[in-house]
């Protein structure tokens, strides 16, 4: 029988395990004499202490206490197991740096951390939060909630005509953490406020956005037409390829050589809809197979963990590529690959790899800030300053709060103003201007000569996030945060709690619905109420929230489309970074009413020439009456292009606004929330001024933060819970040998070891009165006594490629 042997969790079976790695992993305690284990796919089950050598000597069977569920006395002696302290402490002294320091760094990118490795303190208390379930590490975790589809994009290529910029911001520095909440304080890192128990998800699945069909068709090139063809071969879910297509195949006045074409692909379209395939990589699939490419993808990536922790590299590495074939979707299996290829021990092709697999991370997952910052370290490593520059402006470009791209461009500066980075000083000027730009925009704090460079931690699409978000909720404030503020806008009460949004805000793109949203505690502005998204609209730019314990007043809804020229004032958020995170007004008139002549799905839209910016969409337009006739949707600014269908148009020569109609809004909540129509509008108040109207109904007018489950939210959980105070996302590869621990041998002339060493023969030439003696030149090797015959030699500023410099 083959030497495979599989492990019983549950109702989960993980394997196959070599004999050897069972027998590490019983040394290690992660296997257990109870666990149930069979050799071979037909094998009969057997608990680990009825096979011979597995178990430690002394250990033949289950003690009473493992027999009992009554966890153990600590021995005396210290566990050989890997704890999450270890981990975050790799490099908290020199006395630890060895081989095995690469082993603990690679264990603490893949493995969970278990709950109880920092007895000195203990972990904050959660209000109704269930208690994190046992299970070895190595071992499958129990099947977590699937959602049928992952969400569709909020805004579609074939989607309306929109502004340049969504009026949406990134997150933009939260309120001062609450006493509960454990700061690093030796990281960079935004400031959080302290997260409720976030409700379950209700909405996981989201219809494509779709504009009418517009009554004036224009033309369109064959370029046009291919760029929105890929963009709809990026949706995941055929049928809403396919409903994207329809309407396009609808919108514009083609040649009969474009008819064709476009008849032709509508019909493969319809094929696909109808037999309900999803997208898997490049090829169009039943269901089923996607759903089995993530689940093998995981359990590859989970077969990963076991292997690392028995110090093999190079069969985690395998894992981890064939999880990377294996689910042609996923960005989990190479963003790990890439932040292993980073680490010190990678050596002098590590920089190289972790450049690949970054790049794929980018290719399935457009705009990903955690990969962009990631390859631009990659890139930094191997001397390509430029490229590496464009891709931290482009991270710093698509998240307000970018601590870890302030971090990196100020280490770039410090090493190549102290000779341990070469470049040039013009790229040198460039790094400084936008280290400059990002502090005085309070993008994150300056930068700590005592840090490495710093990875982001990323945010996976849904099909890849951890855990469910009910696992997600029950461990909220248990030794770290596992939810990533991404991005903010702007929302208002519409009935006793419930805030409504825009939809973009809501749901992203590329990771879909947001798992929670937060938004200040009116009765203490430094915590959070954490609410969630219960419906979006598939026909305007609508979502609603739903905050179980928000108790604010709702605004009243104009029940009618209001006049031309009509007076507005808009309320929200904008530009937290610049402008700060308190409410903002601008005033001025309704320019635009809903014209079925304007190209896509802004002919439903009011257009305001009141200014607006990112952050506050999602908010309220009011009338002087004091009720609201729009929500903020979108942003023209002066000299850009409109796009419409994925198609660029004329540019604007005017900074305008736009939103959603009350009427809209009206119709949207009276569909989702119980009893809506049965309240009663409140008559038309009176307001002296604009000042006194904000006044009255800002207490109802709220900042939204968007959260996301961190797709590896045990690294942030093994940095708190460390002792030794060393970021799990941080880079400590030296810069000047990177991470090779060698450097080329400086002696002159030295190649591989040796030297040319030159030497005088005499020779006679001549006879008689014309012989002469002659000196000639003759050339030997020797050892080099530079490097002693060894080529290169130990950098002088690190230890095992670990720079030296952040260990004081």
């Amino acid at each position: 029988m083959r030497d495979q042997w599989y492990v019983q969790n549950g109702n989960r079976v993980a394997g196959p395990f070599s004999r050897r790695q069972l027998a590490a992993l019983a040394q290690q305690g992660k296997l257990k004499p109870h666990n149930l284990i069979r050799n071979g796919q037909q094998g009969e089950w057997q608990p680990v202490s009825g096979v011979s050598g597995l178990l430690p000597a002394g250990r033949p069977g289950p003690s009473p206490n493992e027999k009992s569920g009554t966890p153990e006395k600590p021995s005396a002696e210290p566990s050989p197991t890997l704890s999450p302290i270890m981990l975050v402490g790799l490099i908290g002294g020199a006395v630890f740096l060895s081989t095995a320091a690469t082993a603990v760094v690679c264990v603490m990118l893949l493995t969970r951390p278990s709950g109880d490795e920092n007895p000195g303190q203990p972990p904050p208390v959660v209000e109704d939060s269930a208690p994190e379930p046992e299970s070895e590490s190595f071992l499958p975790q129990p099947e977590r909630e699937r959602n049928d589809v992952t969400a569709a994009p909020a805004e579609p290529a074939a989607g309306p005509a929109q502004a340049p910029a969504p009026a949406r911001v990134a997150a933009a520095p939260a309120e001062p953490a609450s006493p509960n909440v454990t700061a690093e304080k030796t990281r960079p890192a935004e400031k959080q406020k302290p997260l409720a128990k976030p409700p379950a998800k209700v909405v996981t699945e989201v219809q494509p956005l779709l504009p009418p069909i517009p009554e004036e068709k224009v033309a369109i090139s064959d370029a046009e037409i291919r760029k929105f063809e890929r963009g709809v071969k990026l949706e995941r879910r055929a049928v809403h390829a396919c409903a994207r297509y329809e309407v396009f195949a609808q919108s514009f006045a083609f040649t009969p050589e474009q008819q064709t074409e476009i008849d032709s692909t509508l019909d493969e379209w319809k094929k696909r809809s109808e037999a309900d395939l999803y997208r898997l990589g490049s090829d169009w699939v039943p269901r089923e197979e996607v759903v089995a490419a993530e689940q093998s993808a995981e359990q590859l990536i989970q077969r990963a963990v076991a292997l690392i922790e028995v110090g093999n590299f190079d069969g985690c590495i395998e894992q981890l590529e064939d999880a990377n074939r294996e689910n042609p979707n996923g960005i989990k299996a190479p963003f790990l690959l890439g932040l292993i290829w980073s680490l010190p021990f990678a050596g002098l092709n590590g920089p190289d790899n972790a450049e690949k697999y970054f790049r794929v991370v980018l290719l399935r997952h457009p705009n990903h800030p955690a990969a962009l910052n990631s390859m631009a370290l990659a890139q930094i490593k191997q001397g390509d300053h430029n490229a590496a520059f464009r891709n931290l402006e482009e991270a710093a470009s698509l998240a307000d709060v970018c601590p870890e791209v302030v971090q990196n461009l100020g280490r770039f500066i410090r090493l190549a103003e102290s000779g341990r980075i070469k470049t040039t000083s013009a790229t040198l000027r460039r790094y400084s201007d936008l280290y400059s730009e990002l502090i005085a925009t309070k993008r994150g704090p300056e930068f700590n000569d005592r840090l490495g460079w710093l990875h982001m931690l990323p945010v996976f699409p849904t099909a890849e996030r951890e855990e469910s978000a009910e696992t997600s909720a029950a461990h909220v404030g248990k030794g770290g945060e596992k939810l990533v503020p991404m991005f903010s806008g702007s929302g208002f009460v519409v009935a006793p709690g419930y805030v409504m949004t825009n939809r973009h805000v809501a749901v992203d793109e590329n990771l879909g619905v947001a798992d929670t949203i937060g938004i200040p505690d009116p009765a203490n502005p430094k915590n959070e109420l954490h609410g969630t998204v219960v419906a979006v609209s598939d026909e305007v730019d609508l979502a609603l929230i739903h905050f179980p314990k928000l108790t604010a007043k709702p605004l009243p809804l104009h029940p009618q489309k209001i006049d031309l020229a009509s007076d507005v004032l808009i309320l929200g958020f904008p530009r937290g970074d610049v402008l700060g995170t308190g409410m903002k007004a601008t005033q001025g008139v309704i320019t635009g009413l809903p014209d079925a002549t304007r190209q896509g799905e802004l002919g439903r839209y009011y257009i305001f020439d009141a200014t607006s910016d990112q952050g506050n969409s999602g908010g309220p337009v009011f009338d002087r009456t004091g009720r609201v006739v729009g929500v903020l949707t979108f942003l023209y600014r002066e000299g850009a292009s409109i796009v419409s269908q994925g198609v660029v148009s004329q540019g604007i020569d005017a900074e305008l606004s736009g939103g959603v109609t009350s009427e809209s809004a009206h119709a949207f909540a009276n569909q989702h929330i119980a009893r809506f129509a049965e309240q009663a509008a409140p008559d038309a108040a009176k307001f002296d001024d604009w000042a006194q109207l904000t006044r009255s109904v800002s207490p109802s007018v709220f900042r939204l933060t968007v959260y996301y489950r961190a797709g590896l939210p045990q690294l942030q959980v093994a940095a708190d819970l460390g002792q030794v105070k060393r970021s799990a996302m941080e880079d400590y590869t030296c810069p000047r040998c990177n991470g090779g621990s060698r450097l080329p041998c400086p002696q002159r002339g030295c190649q591989r070891g040796e030297v040319s060493v030159k030497y005088f023969d005499s020779k006679v030439i001549g006879v008689g009165t014309n012989r002469t003696v002659m000196r000639v030149p003759r050339y030997r090797k020797e050892r080099c006594p530079r490097c002693e015959g060894k080529a290169s030699l130990d950098c002088p500023d690190c230890v095992i490629g670990i720079d030296t410099t952040l260990l004081r």
